[in-house]
């Protein structure tokens, strides 16, 4: 299979070929053999300029001919970086399955399954030396990266199914899983090119070449087993059991243990519910158990080794820290340095989880109710602790803090018309989520901050703002709360004593100081990126004239958004501060303002969407065709949404980051089926 996929980005696409390959044959009434093969060879190129970003006014090119740049602080010229820049990535991946399923004796069955997967990717990129993102600046600038990957899992398990007395069915499983990882980085950046002519492929023609690469392992072993046992198929019972060892933990902690059990009643094959003709099927069931995570980077329980550069005289030497000199004496010399601070005793994070539910099928299974309730807890939180900066490192991985999260699901599906020349379907998903921080550790273990309001909490967010994480785990509020300062509008009057920060038309931060400085203990939760719930909801109603219809829409209500798109600058320029346009909007513009995480840049993040639209009409009675239909849909058509960003959907933390609009898609079809 092959196809080509473009986008909205002038230049970007996707390239990709596809080969599956399958087979099985039963040699035996014993023995069953199944094979599976794949390749995937596949491109991309996203060379796109960012034209969203840019000035319209400006030009784009100069008199000469050449490239406009408005200044220094200018990104790059739209239009170099579309048609000059390279920026391609390849890849491959290839996958290999082997299985045998062998009888034993009844009622035993043996699988054995083998598991093979390699790839690679690349990523090739020049600026020319041409106004592009850092070309003109280096004399040309290009890199070329590559990454490889190998992956083979081998398990096996047994399996004993059995019935007695025609009414205790029993079903019994073990077995063990094998996994082995290793994955290869090399990364080579040039600058300073003689001429453009070969891109990155004159690699060793740059005057400055930066070289770094990388391995790691990582392997995972698994014992497992599984009972389930039914009664009469109204009491149901399973209990599992698994124990994983994984290579990324210290020796004394590499193994976890991880059961679960669930029980289940039908009530609908009791006596005093069996004859209820309104009722199809209707279970209530209950489980609980523990899972675990390991979601971590290799290596973590070790000391690693680090580089880092340094100038003497003038002249840049790569270095390996400070401390036992590696380096030849008067050739740049070279220092041992650590590249990471050992955790020892890193350890499984453990999530325990009790779920309530209840299934039920009604009127001749015309409508179908699943409800679930749940309460799940996160212990040994496997995250980065800040470190006091006299210890030379800024984190390190630890287990520490506990999460919780509880709310419910309901999925309700019916046929709502089902006699008559119109069907009507409609199915509705239903999700509410509440977590919250419960314990972040010990103020000397974690590092954790009190603020003046009592607040604990640990920053662990980028700090893409001045003096400023912008996520925070705080004690008693939800995951990933936007913690800053408070903005009460815009500066309208001039102060006494004006400075920079208290003239008019500057943001009124809350706890802003007469000489401009802000008091950091006057930041707060200033946003939950949470939702209060999410819903889709899907319909479709067909016509025995042979029209039909479907609609998907999927929503989301009562979640925070901090969208740092409101800082582009052409939406500065039209809604700004002046003072002949005073208002509480957007400050005045100013070239050299220092941006801090505020309550301004929070928006409700509250959206609905058209996931898919279609329309379809199927002829009939065509001679020499089974079936003829043509067809209109639209996938992503509209979204309704008060978001500055691109797109609503920003992800768990909350932070707009999308570079670009989602896709809508149009689509006319004919299906013919002979």
């Amino acid at each position: 299979m092959c196809f080509e996929i473009g986008t909205i980005a002038v230049k970007y696409r996707k390239q990709r070929v596809t080969l599956d390959l399958s087979y099985q044959h039963e040699l035996s009434e014993y023995l069953t053999i199944i094979s599976k093969a794949g390749f995937i060879d596949g491109d991309r190129n996203r060379n796109y300029g960012m034209n969203y970003q840019r000035n319209p006014l400006f030009p784009v090119f100069n008199g000469d001919g050449t490239y406009f740049k408005a200044n220094a602080l200018d990104y790059g010229n739209a239009l170099a970086m579309t048609n000059e820049r390279k920026d391609v990535s390849p890849n491959t991946d290839g996958y290999a399955t082997l299985q045998f399923n062998v009888k034993l004796a009844n009622p035993l069955e043996l699988v054995l399954r083998g598991n093979a997967r390699a790839g690679t990717a690349g990523h090739n990129f020049y600026n020319p030396r041409v106004y592009t993102q850092g070309g003109d600046l280096y004399d040309g600038e290009g890199g070329i990266s590559s990454s490889s990957y190998k992956n083979v899992t081998l398990d096996g398990y047994l399996t004993y199914t059995n019935t007695f007395a025609e009414r205790h069915a029993f079903t019994a499983m073990g077995g063990v899983t094998y996994e082995n990882g290793t994955n290869k980085t090399l990364n080579t950046i040039g600058r300073g090119f003689a001429n453009d002519n070969l891109m990155e492929e004159n690699m060793s023609g740059a005057t400055e070449r930066f070289i770094t690469n990388g391995f790691s392992e990582t392997v995972l072993a698994s014992g497992f087993t599984r009972f389930n046992y039914a009664f009469a198929d109204k009491y149901l019972f399973t209990f599992t059991a698994r124990a994983d060892g994984s290579s990324k933990f210290g020796d004394n902690n590499k193994w976890g243990f991880f059961p679960s059990g669930a029980a289940s009643w039908r009530l609908s094959e009791e006596a005093f519910l069996k004859d209820v003709e309104a009722i199809d099927d209707l279970k209530i069931r209950a489980s609980y158990g523990i899972s675990g995570n390991q979601g971590i980077a290799p290596y973590q329980t070790i000391s690693k080794y680090g580089q880092d550069y340094y100038y003497l005289n003038g002249e840049e030497f790569i270095i390996y820290g400070l401390g036992q000199q590696i380096g030849r004496e008067g050739i740049g010399d070279r220092y041992v340095q650590w590249g990471g601070m050992a955790t020892k005793d890193l350890r499984w994070e453990k999530t325990s989880q009790f779920d309530l539910g209840l299934d039920a099928s009604l009127f001749h299974n015309r409508l179908s109710i699943t409800l679930d309730y749940y309460y799940k807890k996160t212990s040994d939180l496997l995250r980065q602790q800040f470190l006091n900066p006299s210890t030379g490192f800024d984190r390190v991985w630890t287990n520490d803090g506990e999460i919780e999260n509880r709310g419910f699901e309901l999925a309700v599906d019916g046929r709502i018309l089902t006699s008559g020349k119109l069907k009507f379907d409609a199915g509705l998903v239903f999700s509410l989520n509440r977590n919250k921080v419960l314990n972040i550790g010990s103020q000397e273990k974690s590092g954790y901050v009190v603020d003046k309001n009592g607040l604990r909490y640990e920053p662990y967010g980028s700090g893409i703002f001045s003096d400023a994480y912008l996520n925070v785990l705080a004690i008693g509020q939800p995951v990933n709360a936007f913690y800053g300062y408070e903005v009460d509008g815009i500066i309208q009057e001039m102060p006494d004593n004006p400075v920079k920060m208290t003239r008019p038309g500057e943001f009124n931060y809350v706890g802003l100081r007469e000489d401009g400085t802000l008091d950091p203990d006057m930041r707060r939760i200033i946003g939950d990126p949470n939702p209060d719930f999410t819903s889709s909801l899907n319909l479709q109603l067909r016509h025995d004239a042979g029209i039909d219809f479907s609609l998907m829409l999927y929503a989301m209500y009562g979640n925070d958004v901090f969208s740092t798109r409101k800082l582009d600058r052409i939406s500065l320029q039209k809604d700004r501060w002046t003072g002949e346009n005073p208002n509480n909007v957007r400050p005045k513009l100013r070239a050299d303002r220092q941006y801090f995480a505020s309550s301004w840049f929070v928006e409700d993040g509250s959206f609905l969407r058209i996931q898919h639209v279609t329309l379809g009409y199927t002829f009939q009675r065509i001679p020499f065709l089974q079936q003829a239909r043509i067809f209109l849909n639209a996938t992503n058509p509209i979204v309704f949404s008060n978001v500055s960003e691109y797109d609503p959907e920003v992800g768990e933390n909350g932070r707009g980051s999308a570079p670009y609009p989602r896709v809508a898609i149009y689509t006319a079809g004919l299906q013919l089926k002979f």
